[in-house]
């Protein structure tokens, strides 16, 4: 009985991808107006590539209640060549220049270039910044053969309109995607531009902003729009005395499709400091990354617009992680001869628990009672501290461990996340708890 209840399940899934290419790089001296040699390199490549994702078993014909489905298989072959040139120019100028030509059969071609500029006045300061086109074709459970089942939760216009007022509230259905034979591939434009800057020895600060704008961007067909088209399914079973009601939905049938556009902003910031402590006490270091996101902006192929950043939603692209405006990871570090000790420091800022910045239906969960979850409609911010350390006493024996979640915090509340158990993957070790790690290494 236990084993019918709960059946052993497996998920079963093939890649192959067969590959041959060639590359050759050369530099050219005494070439005019440069300051230096011409760096020239050149490559094609010819590749083959099958994937396969089987059903989870017992999730063909629906055996496992709450259990969802994925299953979708493809190949094409791709051709691609491509080249790339580095070239000094007078006033401390550095340029480069790259190109390549990519051809899938089953979505066609695309040439994406890219361009950098790079100023150097002086060994301790230097601007940088570069410009590139992005090409990205459908992946086989996009538009190949297969589909996914999932649940979400929605409302139904329909019905709502003709008084059936329980469906004015968001209820779970369940989520049908299917692929796409006619999907186009992605394409984008990037643009960065940052400095270096090396103010004292031993330290170095980059600072660097950048944007990505896509083009017909492959994501799942929002559920709303989905719902407004009429592709959905429903219980004729629920209909109620109501002139002209169709019953509950059901399923709510999506596919791929390419969305209108999306734009994405942020800001990079990478400083280290290095310090020779007196005597015979070895050295600090100091180094933190911070990365910043201004903007997570998509537009469907409605004209319809949603805000992302420093908000829960856009699970398609997150699997519901959420898009944290500020994040950053600072390390605190010490070395002396055979001992090595570091001190780290991960943060990541609040999240509106919405699908997206001014949601109107409001915060993405309730509790029982219809207060927001959690209070205040925000995943509070989350921080944890690793201690590492390494020992090595000797050239070929090395001892080394670290405690992860060193004052074991434990991970806020997240009701929204699917497959976690209430709390968001990107805080896992507040989930997990304080955890221990011993190890020895010797070399032969």
């Amino acid at each position: 009985m236990y084993a019918a209840l709960s059946p052993g399940i497996v998920n079963t899934a093939n890649t192959k991808v067969a590959q041959i290419d060639f590359k050759a790089t050369r530099e050219f001296g005494g070439m005019p107006y440069l300051a230096g040699n011409l760096g020239l390199a050149l490559g094609t490549e010819f590749r083959h590539e099958m994937t396969e994702l089987l059903p989870t078993t017992g999730t063909e014909r629906g055996n496992i209640i709450g259990l969802g489905y994925s299953a979708y298989s493809g190949s094409r072959n791709v051709f691609a060549l491509y080249g790339e040139a580095l070239a000094p120019l007078p006033y401390h100028l550095e340029a480069s220049a790259a190109m390549r030509y990519d051809h899938f059969t089953d979505v066609g071609s695309a040439y994406t270039p890219k361009v950098g500029l790079k100023w150097t006045p002086t060994r301790e300061f230097a601007l940088r910044g570069t410009f590139a086109r992005g090409f990205r074709a459908p992946s086989p459970a996009e538009n190949g053969a297969g589909g996914l089942a999932a649940f979400s939760t929605a409302a139904d216009p329909v019905r709502c309109a003709l008084g059936v007022t329980s469906s004015c509230n968001p209820a779970s259905v369940a989520l049908i995607t299917s692929p796409n034979p006619d999907l186009s591939p992605e394409h984008s434009k990037s643009y960065t531009l940052g400095m270096i800057w090396d103010p004292l020895p031993r330290t170095s600060i980059s600072v660097d902003y950048w944007k990505i704008k896509r083009s017909d961007e492959i994501n799942q067909e929002q559920v709303d729009a989905a719902i407004a088209a009429g592709h959905v399914a429903r219980d004729p079973g629920s209909v109620s005395a109501i002139p002209g009601d169709p019953g509950q939905i059901t399923a709510v049938l999506t596919r791929y499709v390419n969305s209108a556009q999306s734009k994405v902003r942020g800001l990079d910031v990478d400083a280290r400091y290095n310090h020779r402590l007196p005597d015979t006490w070895g050295n600090a270091s100091f180094d933190v990354k911070y990365t910043h996101i201004f903007e997570w902006l998509r537009t469907e192929q409605d004209g319809t617009s949603r805000e992302f950043a420093g908000t829960h939603g856009n699970c398609d692209v997150t699997n519901c992680t959420g898009t944290p405006a500020d994040k950053f990871n600072m390390r605190f570090g010490w070395d002396r001869q055979n001992w090595r000790v570091s001190l780290n420091i991960n943060y990541r800022a609040p999240l509106e628990n919405r699908f997206f910045r001014g949601d109107p239906s409001g915060c993405a969960v309730t509790f029982a009672n219809g207060a927001d979850a959690p209070n205040g409609c925000e995943l509070a911010s989350f921080t944890t501290v690793d201690l590492v350390a390494r020992w090595k006493p000797l050239p070929a024996l090395e001892v080394f461990g670290s405690i992860q979640n060193l004052f074991d915090k434990i991970a806020p509340l997240d009701p929204l996340t699917y497959g976690a158990q209430a709390y968001n993957p990107l805080d896992y070790e507040g989930a997990r708890g304080r955890y221990y790690t011993v190890g020895v290494r010797y070399s032969f």
